[in-house]
C-alpha cells in the first residue's frame, strides 16, 4: 500500500510538495524493479487517501488471498503527520502520533474527520501480521513540525 498526499481538503492543513511525487516513485520502483503484480498494490493519492479508504484498504490486506503467509508487505505513507494528547482512557502521559488523511478536518458543515492515530495503525498492522506473517515494512515520510513520526506500529 502506497499513500501520498500533497493537497488536503481543509484550510487547516497546508499543501505539500513532493509527497505524491515520492509515492509515485515508490510505486514505479515496486512495479519496475521488484515486478510486483498490479493486483497486489494499492496506490492512494490525494483525494483517494481518505481516512475511511486508508483504514478499509489496510484491513483488506489481511483478507487478500493473493498475499500468502510471509510474503513481503510494504506500507508507505508520505504526507502530513501530527500529534495530539492521548485519550484519557489510555492512561498515557504523552501524545499520540497520527497521520493525516486527505479529508482531515473537513471544511465547515461537512463534519469532523480525525487523523489516523498510531494505536489504530498498530492494530491494523497487527491484524495483517497475524494473517500474513510479520514480513512487513512501514515507511512514514511525515512532514510536520509537531510530528516526530515515531509511530507505535
Amino acid at each position: 500500500m502506497i499513500i501520498g498526499i500533497d493537497t488536503y481538503n481543509s484550510g487547516r492543513v497546508g499543501p505539500l510538495q513532493g509527497a505524491v511525487s515520492d509515492a509515485r516513485k515508490i510505486h514505479n520502483w515496486v512495479f519496475n524493479t521488484l515486478h510486483v503484480p498490479s493486483d497486489r498494490v494499492e496506490l492512494l493519492l490525494d483525494r483517494d487517501a481518505t481516512r475511511q479508504n486508508i483504514i478499509n484498504r489496510l484491513g483488506a490486506i489481511a483478507k487478500n488471498d493473493a498475499i500468502q503467509k510471509d510474503d513481503p508487505i510494504l506500507i508507505y505513507y508520505a504526507g502530513h503527520g501530527a500529534q495530539q494528547p492521548a485519550p484519557q482512557d489510555l492512561n498515557w502521559d504523552s501524545n499520540i502520533q497520527m497521520i493525516l488523511p486527505w479529508d482531515y478536518w473537513q471544511p465547515r458543515g461537512t463534519g469532523h474527520v480525525d487523523g489516523i492515530p498510531d494505536v489504530l495503525l498498530g492494530s491494523l498492522i497487527s491484524r495483517i501480521s497475524e494473517a500474513k506473517g510479520n514480513n512487513i515494512v512501514g515507511i512514514s515520510a511525515c512532514r510536520s513540525s509537531e510530528c516526530s513520526c515515531r509511530f507505535r506500529w
